[in-house]
C-alpha cells in the first residue's frame, strides 16, 4: 500500500530492475586515497581487514 497509493511502485521497482543481473561493484582497481572503516561491536558480519585492504590500500582508521 505504501507504494500503491502514492503511485510510486514503478519508480521504486526501477532500481531493482536496472541492477538485476549486474554486479553491484565494478572492479576499478585499488583506491589509494586515505580511507577509514567503522566496525561496530554487535554487527552480524565483521569483515576482516585484509578484505578491505584489497581495494583500499591506504586505510588510516
Amino acid at each position: 500500500m505504501l507504494y500503491w497509493l502514492p503511485e510510486t511502485a514503478a519508480s521504486s521497482a526501477r532500481l531493482y530492475w536496472e541492477s538485476f543481473g549486474k554486479p553491484i561493484l565494478k572492479e576499478t582497481g585499488p583506491a589509494t586515497l586515505p580511507a577509514g572503516c567503522s566496525l561496530f561491536p554487535k554487527e552480524i558480519f565483521r569483515p576482516p581487514r585484509p578484505w578491505a585492504e584489497r581495494t583500499y590500500t591506504n586505510i588510516i582508521h
